[in-house]
């Protein structure tokens, strides 16, 4: 495979792993995308002692090393966080998912319609009511 491509995928499986990183950090994700990130990894092993003679894909390839570093220590940083219990989105993520149903019942017994409405709905409701 040329360098050209080994590059466009190193950029595309990135960008897939900050995704699956997101999804894992909110808890979409049940497990940590390490498959993932071992496959980044290697791929960047396969470059790193290689002389790249152009200048452009030099600098992409230096780029993404550069981006997958950043967002490596960005991840441990949160990993940590998550081990201590101190991560502040799952908090604040189960702070939200408390208030909504919480809100949720209080509006569907002031209202006495159930909360499945749309806000479209409501705005018709309220419009014809008027």
């Amino acid at each position: 495979m040329a360098i050209a491509d080994d590059i466009l995928k190193l950029d595309q499986q990135l960008t897939e792993l900050i995704a699956k990183y997101e999804q894992y950090f909110i808890g979409l994700e049940k497990r940590e995308p390490l498959q993932l990130l071992d496959e980044v990894q290697k791929m960047v092993r396969r470059y790193t002692g290689v002389p790249i003679n152009n200048t452009m894909y030099k600098h992409r390839f230096s780029m993404q090393v550069a981006r997958l570093n950043t967002y490596r220590e960005h991840w441990n940083r949160i990993l940590k966080l998550m081990d201590e219990g101190k991560y502040s989105r799952d908090r604040f993520i189960s702070d939200l998912h408390q208030r909504l149903h919480v809100t949720s019942e209080h509006k569907h017994n002031e209202t006495g319609l159930p909360e499945s409405e749309s806000e479209l709905d409501r705005i018709v409701r309220e419009f014809r009511e008027a």
